[in-house]
């Protein structure tokens, strides 16, 4: 078998219908027995099962199996529907977002010929196009791993923000050997996390020529929680190196050229998506008339926290924030917490994080306690990625967070 679906539900009611309908058009292009849709209920209600069984087209060359599981947690539903997937590849499909009807036989295509250039099953296909609609709607297109030249792929984008949607395709195998992690303890964009670390392990990431998919943007939706909430990723290893030590894959080459939105290929598409969702209007003044949106590189973000990793001494078990240590500025408080974490057996790491001069006062800080002046990174950075950096290095190290009047530490925290 060639592609598994793997859609996951939970609430969605009648828009699981939509997404299982696109799922069958697109995957009804594949030969009879060489696809199949998996849909993973996660703590699913009444409605929404309902409207899975409703959905399920017994005739359909394409098998529908439903696999009903308790985990309250968005990667790990999508373990399950990789556990129970049939498929050389894997695509994932949420359960109120529409496919365009080319996505899975082109992403199935370049992904057999991707892995057979590479000789493994390392690589991740993307489709080029996002339209994103309901509640918020605009574009994006995501970019291509191999891509270096102008607007193309930053590999310090990562640090800022995912470069990728959760609906790629994957081979089994790989995805067997990096399943997703879980959004837990306050950590959000479980495939934001999946990316980071695939990448980090030499994973080729492709975008998918004349693909689409049509994603349903929700003011409550998990994702705007997340953001809202300020939420990032989970630390992976591809948060302890600078970007550009990261493998492009330069060796397999691709067409830049053919990465291009053109109404030739999008509008049929967008019309088929119509006849399944009717809030998605094929028109081209529509198209030309949405936003963009294009992730940022964030190079100070990876900067700000690879070098203060670097002057580290050992991992600290606390973090210290404070404006600076003078007379005045808290520095009584900052000494005697930092004596009472190395009396306790902890290795305290004291940043000063608003004044750019480095008075001498850090000789009153006992031995043991590392301290160094960040004034001056932090202001060259800039203070949101500066925020972003020191966020970043405390998820790397986990140290206990002590902030004392420092304007950065609160924003930190905030």
């Amino acid at each position: 078998m060639i592609l598994t679906t793997v859609i996951n539900v939970h609430k969605e009611g009648l828009w699981a219908r939509k997404a299982i309908r696109s799922a069958y058009a697109a995957l009804e292009k594949f030969p009879p027995g060489e696809a199949e849709i998996v849909v993973v209920a996660d703590r699913a209600d009444e409605a929404t099962l309902q409207v899975v069984k409703e959905a399920t087209q017994p005739h359909s060359p394409v098998p529908l199996s439903v696999v009903p599981v308790d985990v309250g947690d968005l990667g790990r539903a999508r373990n399950h529907g990789v556990m129970a997937a049939r498929g050389r590849f894997v695509a994932f499909l949420d359960g109120d977002d529409v496919w365009g009807e080319d996505w899975p036989t082109l992403g199935a295509a370049q992904l057999a010929k991707e892995c057979d250039a590479l000789g493994c099953e390392e690589a991740v296909a993307h489709p080029f196009l996002n339209v994103d609609f309901g509640d918020n709607s605009f574009w994006w297109t995501q970019p291509d791993q191999r891509d270096d030249g102008p607007g193309g792929f930053d590999m310090s984008t990562f640090w800022n923000t995912n470069c990728w949607s959760s609906g790629a395709m994957a081979p089994r195998s790989l995805l067997q050997q990096h399943p997703y992690s879980s959004r837990t303890e306050g950590l959000g964009f479980e495939d934001w996390e999946w990316n980071a670390r695939t990448l980090a392990a030499g994973v080729l990431h492709v975008a998918v020529p004349r693909a689409v998919v049509f994603i349903r943007k929700k003011n409550d939706g998990l994702n705007a929680q997340s953001a809202q909430k300020r939420q990032l990723a989970a630390h992976s290893p591809y948060f302890e190196n600078r970007p550009e030590v990261w493998p492009r894959h330069k060796a397999a080459p691709y067409d830049r050229e053919a990465l291009r939105v053109d109404e030739a290929w999008l509008l049929p598409q967008w019309r088929a998506a119509h006849r399944i969702e009717p809030a998605l209007w094929p028109d081209a003044r529509n198209m030309r008339g949405l936003p963009r949106y294009r992730a940022v590189p964030a190079p100070n973000v990876a900067s700000v926290a690879l070098a203060i990793a670097d002057k580290l001494q050992a991992p600290p078990t606390h973090l210290i924030l404070a404006p600076c240590l003078v007379k005045g500025g808290a520095d009584k408080r900052v000494v005697a917490y930092a004596e009472a974490v190395v009396r306790a057996g902890g290795k305290p790491l004291v940043l000063l994080t608003d004044r750019e001069d480095d008075p001498s006062w850090t000789s009153n800080l006992p031995e043991g306690v590392h301290a160094i002046n960040v004034a001056t990174m932090l202001k060259g950075a800039g203070n949101d990625a500066g925020i972003l950096g020191l966020a970043r290095l405390t998820m790397r190290f986990r140290p206990v967070v002590h902030v004392v009047n420092s304007r950065t530490g609160y924003g930190l925290l905030a």
